[in-house]
């Protein structure tokens, strides 16, 4: 078999082949979010050894944690470069939260949002339906849950995350240096 460090290795050598370091961001009014497009152009041979030596980062998460039942031990098994989210509604997620971290993990809160279509992303959810005040409150409340929580990824969420006004609210809560 293959070591998750292993995985991130042969991930890591693919992407420095395929993806450029140079991108531009652009924003049109017509889009809810930047879109990050490459930069055209011809780069050197210089240029493109340069850049695989570089590298680039690949952040490796599981998510969906912090419930009765869930295997912890085997994820504490693998590879500590390995983020974990717990999901702060979970009926364990401050006891998973503070065990990972113990165990040198980096924790991340795994915030529950709206999807498009009928799925509930569970109880403490961002909600299109709700004030700026409310997601701010409620994305303050969730991150409080997970202890140690060292940044923050969506549960569901591709109704939420694609509106401006509810990101805006969502990145506004998030704590200072998160």
């Amino acid at each position: 078999g293959i070591t998750p460090k292993d995985a991130a290795q042969e991930v890591r050598a693919a992407n420095r082949a395929v993806v450029s370091s140079k991108t531009t961001l652009e924003t049109t009014q017509a889009d809810a979010l930047p879109r990050v497009t490459p930069k055209r152009g011809k780069r050197s041979a210089t240029h493109r050894s340069q850049s695989a030596a570089d590298g680039g980062d690949i952040v490796l998460i599981i998510d969906d944690l912090g419930f009765d039942g869930q295997p912890l031990e085997r994820v504490m098994a693998l590879d500590p470069n390995i983020n974990l989210a717990i999901l702060p509604n979970g009926t364990r997620a401050e006891q998973f939260a503070k065990t990972l971290h113990a165990h040198g993990f980096e924790v991340l809160c795994h915030l529950p949002m709206q999807p498009r279509g009928h799925e509930t992303p569970g109880r403490n959810a961002i909600l299109a339906s709700m004030s700026d005040d409310e997601i701010a409150s409620t994305t303050r409340r969730n991150i409080e849950a997970v202890p140690y929580a060292r940044g923050v990824n969506n549960h569901m969420g591709s109704l939420a995350t694609a509106d401006r006004r509810i990101m805006t609210s969502v990145i506004g809560a998030i704590p200072e240096g998160m």
